[in-house]
């Protein structure tokens, strides 16, 4: 044994010296795949990492006894003077671990920084010891990471006492996700439908995703640093800006309510709004450019939604007010003769224009039995575009008690219809690092 242990410190110190030869040996002698965990911060602006490895003796006979894994090294060319980025024992305090599985020793070689350092997990009395074609796992190195980016693959030999030399693969990088969940901070329940963006320290998207009818969302295989996110804020919601997230870290995000009058106004009050900058005549109690922004809101939050289309109105923001304005008035005026699906689109516009200006909170109990002014959107379009006749009366009725101040009986709207969180798609609907980004997966409301 002593013998053996000289044998390799002279071999280690030599490979220090001098740039490993490739191609002594077929680099499919031995496989090794590294799973590599983030750990957490390290002193300073470092960070700590972990490597746990499993073996396989492709061909090594009569088995592998010993196994070298060098830190700073070339997994191609073997040369392992590339710098100073990792370190086990540091002068910051920094103490490492490395470990191997039953009958494995592991001991570590490292000489004053910025020299690399190896890791020697041996198995002389062939205990344990990994036959050809067999795999062994449970060697594993916690160690400092001081470069940038995240540590990549190594360079490695398998020993059976003789070299023999392979080539390292990365195959799974463990990084803690980042989550959170975002909820209404005036009813505390989850709102589901958000589009939540990530940003970098840079700030560059790197992601987007929608979050879940529980109000959660997750970004997943990020390297460590520094984020943010950013939320696309529904009706009636205050902005909360970015806000600063960490790996591992979840995020609860109660969004403030905005105060609402509690006085939604009738179609004949909208209609009147739309006619006196149409025509010129009478007195508006709404300024032009607050009721263009509420048809802009209402065309970007609930027509254009990714979760749940309300197709009532569908003017982009970038037709003109003329154009606009004579949609609105067309959708809210229907003569004696109009069908009873263009009177359900009439009203449930009117419910549309007292969510967009403040008027009415999605959040707010319209019903004896709690259901909401969003539910009553979503039951109420639902009904006018199931092409049932029957029921647009239906869907007519409700939100015209709405528009009127009324509390529906308990009932008027299942409590299963599902609590959509109607908000701005904005431009997140787009390919986000080579994909497409996709909503979730939302029960369907009709029958629920």
């Amino acid at each position: 044994m002593p013998r053996v242990r000289g044998v390799l410190v002279a071999t280690l110190l030599l490979l220090f010296l001098t740039p490993v030869l490739s191609g002594i040996a077929s680099a499919q002698d031995a496989t090794l795949e590294a799973v590599l965990t983030y750990v957490g911060p390290g002193p300073g602006t470092t960070s700590v990492y972990r490597y746990d490895y499993t073996l396989t003796n492709n061909s090594v006979t009569p088995q592998v006894i010993e196994l070298l894994v060098f830190f700073d090294s070339d997994p191609d060319s073997g040369v392992i003077f590339l710098g100073d980025n990792s370190d086990f024992n540091n002068t910051s305090g920094f103490t490492g671990t490395a470990s191997g599985p039953s009958g494995w020793v592991a001991d570590v070689f490292e000489d004053p920084d910025p020299n690399p350092w190896v890791v020697d997990f041996f198995n002389f009395d062939g205990s344990n010891a990994i036959a050809p074609g067999a795999s062994l796992s449970g060697f594993s190195v916690t160690f400092l990471w001081k470069g940038t980016g995240t540590p990549g693959e190594q360079f490695f030999e398998a020993l059976d006492g003789y070299a023999h030399e392979g080539r390292s693969t990365l195959v799974q990088v463990n990084f803690p996700p980042i989550t959170g969940t975002i909820t209404s901070d005036c009813t505390g329940q989850p709102l589901g439908g958000i589009i939540v963006d990530l940003y970098n320290e840079y700030g560059n998207l790197m992601d987007s995703t929608f979050t879940e009818a529980d109000g959660s969302f997750t970004f997943l295989n990020l390297p460590p640093g520094d984020y943010t996110i950013s939320i696309v804020t529904p009706i009636g919601y205050e902005d909360p800006g970015d806000i600063p997230v960490s790996l591992g870290t979840p995020v609860d995000l109660a969004l403030i309510c905005l105060e609402t009058s509690g006085e939604p106004r009738t179609i004949g009050f909208w209609k009147h709004q739309m006619n006196v900058y149409l025509r010129g005549k009478g007195k508006a109690q709404i300024h032009l450019d607050d009721l263009i922004s509420y048809l802009d809101l209402i065309y970007e939050h609930f027509d254009q939604n990714q979760i749940h289309p309300v197709e009532v109105y569908g003017v982009p923001p970038t037709a003109t007010d003329t154009e606009k304005l004579q949609e609105a008035k067309t959708i809210l005026t229907v003569n004696h003769k109009g069908s009873m699906n263009l009177r359900a689109r009439q009203q449930l516009m009117a419910l549309l224009l007292n969510v967009a200006s403040l008027k009415l909170a999605q959040t707010d109990v319209i019903s004896e039995d709690g259901a909401t002014v969003s539910q009553a959107i979503t039951y109420a379009w639902d009904l006018i575009d199931d092409d049932v006749p029957a029921n647009d009366e239906t869907a007519k009725t409700i939100a015209d008690e709405i528009n009127n101040g009324r509390i529906l009986a308990a009932g008027r709207i299942p409590l299963s219809t599902p609590v959509y969180t109607y908000s701005d798609p904005g431009t997140a609907i787009r390919e986000v690092g080579g994909r497409t980004l996709l909503q979730p997966n939302f029960p369907n409301p009709v029958g629920a």
